[in-house]
C-alpha cells in the first residue's frame, strides 16, 4: 500500500514538474537507430527530422506578407500558455487572420511565438490586431516584432529559421554545417503544448502531401544514382540545371533513360 502511494505521489510530482518545467535540458542526440527518430520532443535527431518536413511545406506554400514574433516576458506554466494562446488565436481568427504559428521555448523557461501572416494588411492594422488579441500588459508582459517578407527568398529563409532546420550558414563569422544548432531548444515531452499550428486558412497543400512528394522524388533520384553510377549531389545539380524536377519532364527523362 505504501509503495502504491509512493508511486502515485512520484507520478503526480513528475506531472507537476512537466507543467512548470517547459524546457527539456538533457536531450539525447538520438534514441532509436532505425529508421530514425521522429517527434519534436524525442531527441535532437527527431527535432531535425520534423523541422525538415515542416520547413519543406512552408517553403512550398505561397509567400507570407509579414513575419510576426510575440515575446512573453514572465515565466508561465503550460496551462497558462494554453489559455493565453487559445484566447489570442480565437481573436486572430475572428479578425480574419490567416497564419502559421510555431511555439519556441528558451533555457530560461520563457516562451515566444513566431507567425507567418499571409494577409495583405498594413503594419499598423496588424499591430492593432495584436494589441487586442494578446492580454493586457498589466496582466502579462509581452512585446512584438513585425517584419515584412519582401521576397520568396526571404520567405524561405524565415521558414527554415522558425523551424530551426539543419542548414548551412554563417555563425559568428564562420561557415558551419548547422547554423541553428545553438537555437534549437526542445519542450518537455509531458507539457501537452502543441509545437505548431495554423489560424484560418493557411496551407494550399497539406504538409503530409508535400512530404510524400519529396520522398517520391528522393527515391527517383536514388534510382538514377544506382542506374547511372553517380553521386546524389551531382544528379541533383544536373536535374536542377535541366529543370527536371517538374513531374512531366521527369517522366520523359525516365522513359529516355530506362529508369
Amino acid at each position: 500500500m505504501r509503495n502504491a502511494l509512493a508511486c502515485g505521489e512520484a507520478r503526480a510530482l513528475r506531472q507537476k514538474q512537466a507543467m512548470t518545467e517547459l524546457y527539456q535540458s538533457n536531450v539525447p542526440a538520438s534514441k532509436y537507430r532505425f529508421p530514425h527518430d521522429t517527434g519534436w520532443t524525442t531527441s535532437h535527431e527527431g527535432y531535425i527530422y520534423e523541422a525538415k518536413k515542416l520547413s519543406a511545406a512552408l517553403v512550398r506554400n505561397p509567400k507570407a506578407s509579414w513575419f510576426l514574433t510575440i515575446y512573453i516576458h514572465p515565466v508561465l506554466d503550460a496551462k497558462q500558455h494554453k489559455l493565453l494562446f487559445q484566447k489570442a488565436s480565437r481573436v486572430l481568427r475572428i479578425k480574419g487572420i490567416n497564419a502559421f504559428w510555431i511555439r519556441e521555448v528558451l533555457p530560461s523557461e520563457k516562451v515566444h511565438y513566431h507567425f507567418l501572416i499571409q494577409d495583405n494588411i498594413s503594419r499598423e492594422h496588424l499591430a492593432k490586431i495584436c494589441e487586442v488579441s494578446f492580454p493586457s500588459r498589466k496582466e502579462t508582459g509581452w512585446h512584438k516584432r513585425i517584419l515584412p517578407v519582401p521576397s520568396v527568398l526571404d520567405h524561405n529563409r524565415i521558414s527554415r529559421y522558425v523551424c530551426k532546420s539543419k542548414v548551412k550558414g554563417v555563425y559568428r563569422g564562420k561557415l558551419v554545417a548547422d547554423k541553428y544548432r545553438r537555437k534549437r531548444h526542445l519542450f518537455n515531452a509531458r507539457t501537452g503544448l502543441k509545437k505548431h499550428g495554423t489560424i484560418g486558412s493557411y496551407w494550399t497543400e497539406k504538409p503530409a502531401d508535400v512530404w510524400d512528394t519529396i520522398k517520391e522524388r528522393e527515391r527517383w533520384i536514388a534510382s538514377i544514382c544506382r542506374t547511372m553510377g553517380m553521386e546524389v549531389p551531382a544528379v541533383k545539380y544536373i536535374l536542377s540545371q535541366k529543370g527536371l524536377y517538374n513531374g512531366q519532364r521527369r517522366n520523359h527523362f525516365a522513359a529516355n533513360h530506362g529508369i
